[in-house]
């Protein structure tokens, strides 16, 4: 099967060796393009593994979250109200507790490199996903960012 042709998707699934599933992860974490890849594949074949050595060959601390076993509130932190005054009078606003799970910008700091990888995206509940797809696309959820260089990768069976 030839990928010289990029309109058109393979009709099959294909099997990478695992050098090359390396490379092309840590290709995605260059600051430029930034891009969010996805393994997919049966349980057992060394997904979350490939991406621990990839973190441990960079250099870079692992955030390994597996998805199947979160609560949105582990992801998105646990609501509580506070008071806020605005124009000389008291309001309640909802802010969120964060935990350490995720490389939160106000925690680690904005330059903190890092891989957070999310396994298990395909036995998660809905809840949790939304949570994670909002981490993906906006990289924050209820006004925590994470931090920009956190590099994040996805798998699944």
């Amino acid at each position: 099967m030839s990928y010289n042709n990029y309109t058109t998707a393979p009709k099959q699934a294909v099997a990478f060796p695992l050098g090359i599933i390396k490379q092309a992860v840590s290709v995605c974490f260059t600051p430029s393009l930034n891009l969010v890849p996805v393994i997919w594949g049966p349980v057992g074949w060394t997904k979350s593994a490939t991406i621990k050595s990839v973190a441990t060959d960079l250099g870079l601390p692992l955030f390994d979250v597996r998805l199947s076993d979160k609560e949105p509130t582990d992801l998105g932190g646990i609501p509580y109200p506070t008071d806020k005054e605005f124009n000389g009078q008291v309001q309640k606003v909802l802010h969120y507790l964060a935990n350490s799970l995720l490389p939160w910008a106000d925690l680690y700091g904005d330059d903190y490199e890092c891989v957070l990888f999310f396994d298990e995206v395909d036995r998660t509940s809905v809840d949790v996903l939304n949570v994670a797809l909002q981490l993906l696309l906006d990289r924050g959820v209820n006004g925590r960012k994470l931090s920009s260089l956190c590099h994040i990768v996805c798998a699944g069976n």
